[in-house]
């Protein structure tokens, strides 16, 4: 009666994963996108429709007025925020570039264009909006005492302390040159040049520089003390090795990186000993896994990580718990269905006011305003309940609007979690186990522990001493409509034993006597349409159970 219990508990566990499994591809064939959640539309100004957009930033003057600065295909535009829900165009900045990206610094904004060769441009904020103005400066660069002026770049970076970092120019071989903007912020001084491969991108703290190697696939982590002599510290491979952009938590124990290549990970490093570093955790979007895809940029604000996805738009991470990334709020600025580098290239979201800007590559400058919720976190450890050894690879999900999956660990540890707080059904599936369910109460801002033992699909879970028999057994077609041809490979002499067909109650409704070998035997002719389990059973032993489904 008592393995009676529990068969008949994992097998409605079975039919329940089976109802969030198909209604799960349905939704995601219905939508590409996790529906926006936790973000507000506040504008969209798109004012070059014929064009095509690149990078954001923001800055905030004296006062305290916020602005959005924007690169186009014409040139930089600015915009005044005053009212985030009516962007006022304040001018547009001509410049010949497919890609432009700006930092600011004091009164300045740094431009670089990443064709043309212009050189950098600087823009002047001191008495913005009534008057900006503007220069290009095509910088001296001095590489292994060889004279050089920079006229393109990709990236920038600038540190509290007043130095420019620009990237992907053209010298150096497209690694990261140095400038000191104190003495003079509209002609910068040349520090030095580290020599590496191309940088795509930079974040600095102190005198350590995170450089992302994107053609080499790694994060180099350098002491740039001295300018004129950094030291290499160490590197990390990224785990799609396609480094494009990285940032540090606040308190430097935790970098995240970002790979730009469809289906890459956010990835969550432990640095506080450099010498040890410690990949901890990923994400990826559930809604649109496997897909295709593309994270762009990530920016860190006080425990939540700000991310530019392109296609799938702005994500907001809660990384409080680098073991354990959780998505909490989601904006999509782009409808299409199809992937590739589209959609939101890049946000700012470090506005005193709370609002974030993001442009979008075909539709410009969004004004959003997140609402930073604390992510429920949900932890635990599933083990085998014959022998309480650790299983990985269990899916588990959270029967929830929210999109969500995710995989336990070869350790059998699983991290997961969601927005909203609540009392949830959680559902935990590997083939060769029965599915559980297990009810929880999720609070944000909190870790809700919960461990699992799952039982293998032998339906003699919970006897010992059994021997699993090795029978391999394939059906075709599964699902069927009419009847089912079960092949099986048994290399045992002088053995028999009998094929049975049980139905989600644990009924036996279906048997046939079987012979150790190569053969086949056609089941489920008078069966009616549902879910069936196969397993062949004998004295010596039971095999793995098999699923089979009849269709109408």
């Amino acid at each position: 009666m008592k393995n009676k219990s529990l068969l008949n508990s994992a097998l409605g566990a079975i039919s329940l994963y089976l109802i969030v499994y198909f209604i799960g591809i349905n939704l995601m064939r219905a939508q590409s996108q996790q529906p926006n959640f936790n973000i507000e539309l506040l504008a969209n100004v798109d004012e070059y429709t014929r064009g095509r957009y690149s990078s954001i930033y923001g800055y905030i003057d004296t006062t305290g007025k916020e602005y959005a600065i924007i690169g186009t295909d014409k040139g930089v535009a600015i915009y005044s925020l005053e009212d985030p829900r009516k962007p006022k165009a304040i001018t547009l900045i001509q410049a010949s570039s497919t890609w432009i990206e700006m930092k600011t610094w004091k009164n300045y904004i740094y431009a670089t264009l990443g064709s043309g060769n212009e050189g950098i441009l600087i823009i002047n904020m001191q008495h913005a909006p009534d008057r900006i103005t503007w220069n290009y400066v095509k910088l001296p660069v001095e590489i292994d005492s060889v004279p050089d002026v920079i006229v393109r770049c990709f990236t920038s970076w600038i540190d509290k302390k007043g130095v420019l970092y620009l990237c992907g120019c053209n010298v150096n071989n497209g690694a990261v040159v140095m400038y000191d903007l104190n003495p003079d912020p509209e002609s910068p001084r040349y520090l030095g040049a580290i020599r590496s491969g191309y940088t795509n991108d930079v974040f600095t703290r102190g005198d350590t520089l995170w450089n992302s190697d994107i053609f080499e696939g790694k994060v180099s982590i350098i002491d740039v003390k001295n300018k004129t002599a950094p030291i290499l510290l160490n590197t990390i491979p990224t785990s799609s090795k396609y480094a494009h952009s990285c940032w540090l938590s606040d308190d430097g124990k935790y970098l995240f990186t970002c790979d730009e290549v469809p289906n890459a990970n956010i990835d969550a490093y432990k640095v506080s000993n450099l010498n040890k570093i410690e990949r901890l955790d990923f994400f990826t979007p559930a809604a649109t896994r496997g897909t295709g895809v593309i994270p762009h940029h990530l920016h860190y604000d006080k425990g939540f990580l700000k991310t530019a996805f392109f296609t799938d738009g702005v994500k907001i991470i809660d990384a409080s718990h680098p073991t354990n990334l959780v998505e909490v709020g989601s904006y999509d600025t782009y409808l299409e269905e199809y992937s590739g580098i589209n959609g939101v290239s890049s946000i700012f979201p470090y506005f005193p006011s709370g609002i974030l800007i993001a442009s979008d590559m075909q539709t410009g400058l969004w004004v959003l305003k997140p609402t930073h919720q604390k992510a429920c976190f949900l932890e635990g450890l599933i083990t085998d309940a014959n022998d309480n050894k650790p299983i990985g690879e269990v899916k588990v999900q959270i029967l929830a609007p929210q999109i969500n999956s995710e995989f336990s660990k070869t350790s059998g540890n699983y991290a997961t979690g969601l927005a909203q707080s609540g009392v949830y059904q959680v559902v935990f599936y590997k083939e060769g186990y029965f599915p559980d369910t297990s009810s929880v109460t999720l609070e944000n801002g909190k870790v809700t522990l919960l461990d699992v033992k799952l039982r293998p699909d032998g339906f003699i879970t919970g006897l010992k001493d059994v021997v699993e028999l090795p029978v391999a057994l394939k059906a075709s077609p599964n699902p069927f409509t009419q009847t089912l041809r079960l092949e099986y490979s048994w290399r045992k002499k002088a053995q028999t034993a009998e094929l049975r067909v049980y139905d989600l109650f644990g009924r036996i409704v279906e048997r046939h006597t079987m012979k150790a070998g190569d053969g086949n035997i056609q089941v489920g002719l008078e069966l009616p349409r549902g879910q069936y389990w196969v397993q062949v059973v004998s004295a010596k032993g039971n095999s793995k159970a098999l699923s089979i489904v009849k269709q109408h």
